[in-house]
């Protein structure tokens, strides 16, 4: 039987088993004497917010989850059971992941209530619409065809490629893309901004059909004819619309966050002795 049959055939067996009140026990540690009931498993879920709904999408990740937390918990109560929760070290370490948690818990649960009250107005996102208008601009794209031509003569390179530009642009020559003999190729658009400075100067002045100079790029020389040409366009305010209402709810959120960080430090008379310019701790 492979490994992922047996695991589910586990839970399913779990599933059946009575636990506290009724609760069905999915897992036991017996030694330390833990059950985990499928309440305690959604409890630990729950930890985890968003995180999880995926695992809360199927019941193999769900068996999955379980099992990583049986194993957590064995080895926690191995250690607890060898004194490593009463090491100094390890019992400030505690300490600090514990402050640092309960900082965390607390810094969330003020700014939740106080991003409780923010709301943005329709003409909030209008005029942040309004006055941000290079946020919301899309960039010219230009679609290309590039000849290249390699060779150890830049000099005789350079003048073969005027040969070329001047009978093409004659069409006296005429190239298909995928041509063998020089490497010509359809770019697909591409913002113009992306591209280098020779090349897309060259591509902003060029005519449609026409191909440019040669740009000299070391044993190499690039010719570039503009096949089309997308100008830059502003996306429209319905498009945008949730982007700027969640854009200005991060500002908001930063901002309040910010404020309550001081007010609890003012309150909690925190300050640094040192100042800048000082050597830090330690050095």
């Amino acid at each position: 039987m492979n490994r992922a049959l047996w695991l589910w055939s586990l839970f399913l067996l779990l599933l059946c088993l009575p636990g506290p009140a009724g609760a069905r026990v999915l897992a036991v540690i017996e030694k330390p004497g833990i059950k985990i009931s499928e309440q305690d498993l959604d409890r630990y879920l729950s930890y985890y917010g968003e995180e999880a709904k995926a695992v809360l999408s199927s019941p193999q990740k769900r068996l999955e989850f379980l099992e990583n937390l049986v194993k957590m918990l064995a080895v926690a109560a191995k250690a607890r059971e060898e004194g490593l929760d009463r090491e100094p070290e390890i019992r400030d370490q505690i300490e600090f992941l514990t402050q640092k948690f309960l900082a965390k818990k607390y810094l969330a649960r003020r700014l939740e209530a106080a991003m409780a009250r923010v709301r943005f107005t329709e003409e909030d996102l209008r005029t942040y619409y309004r006055t941000h208008p290079e946020e919301f601009r899309l960039p010219a794209k230009v679609r290309f065809a590039a000849l290249v031509l390699k060779g150890d003569d830049p000099e005789v390179l350079r003048q073969e490629a005027e040969r070329l530009r001047a009978a093409l642009n004659r069409r006296e020559l005429t190239l298909h893309l995928g041509y063998d003999f020089y490497f010509v190729r359809d770019s697909g658009f591409k913002p113009l901004k992306e591209l280098d400075w020779p090349m897309r100067q060259a591509l902003e002045e060029l005519p449609k059909g026409q191909w440019s100079q040669p740009i000299a790029y070391g044993s190499r020389v690039v010719m570039v004819k503009k096949l089309a040409f997308e100008p830059a366009t502003q996306r429209p305010f319905a498009e945008v619309k949730e982007e700027i209402r969640q854009r200005l709810l991060s500002e908001a959120r930063r901002l309040r966050l910010r404020t309550i960080v001081q007010e609890i430090l003012r309150e909690e008379r925190a300050r640094l002795l040192v100042t800048p310019g000082q050597k830090a701790p330690g050095n």
